[in-house]
């Protein structure tokens, strides 16, 4: 397995390449593009990002602690049960675009102030996961564990109370109010 420790990566196109046998341990990658690489056996942990692009990767055998993006990109991602470690992601500032995750187990995941546009989450354990500030346009949520997340000052979601566990979430005004739309009632 090839090994990097501590290094700090500037302005490199990985695209179109494939990883195999790789650990990445607190690295920094600095304006670099991840587009069509196909990754198997590779860890990733405690690694930052930032302007960085993540696009239609192939994921095989991967493991994603403690990333943390910052004003980075990831689109046309698909997490689901095969993931061997349960994931930490950390968005701040980025753009989560037409993304999928399913059944996943996520260690922690927080979505800060980012666009999660057109993204799915099925049966996923989103327990505490902090989608605060951020903007979910066109994104569903299906079966989840959302118990204790964190919606304040979040717009534009949309999804059924019903088909989530959402105790102890915590939510904002006036946003939290799409929640009656199926029932037909009208606040004034």
């Amino acid at each position: 397995m090839e090994e990097f420790f501590e290094e700090r990566f500037e302005q490199q196109d990985y695209s179109r390449q494939s990883w195999d046998s790789r650990l990445y341990e607190e690295c920094s990658f600095h304006n670099c593009q991840f587009v069509q690489v196909n990754m198997d056996d590779v860890v990733f942990r405690n690694c930052e990002f930032h302007h960085c692009e993540w696009v239609s990767l192939g994921l095989g055998r991967v493991k994603l602690q403690g990333l943390h993006f910052g004003d980075s990109r990831w689109k046309g991602i698909e997490l689901d049960e095969a993931m061997s470690f349960p994931p930490s992601l950390y968005f701040k500032d980025s753009r989560v675009e037409q993304c999928h995750f399913r059944d996943i187990r996520f260690r922690d995941l927080s979505l800060q102030n980012s666009q999660v546009w057109e993204g799915h989450f099925v049966n996923c354990d989103l327990r505490e996961a902090d989608f605060s500030k951020s903007d979910l346009s066109g994104t569903i949520f299906e079966d989840n564990d959302m118990r204790k997340s964190d919606f304040r000052a979040a717009r534009n979601y949309q999804f059924d109370p019903r088909q989530n566990k959402i105790k102890g979430a915590k939510f904002s005004l006036p946003e939290v109010l799409v929640f009656l739309q199926p029932y037909g009632i009208h606040i004034s």
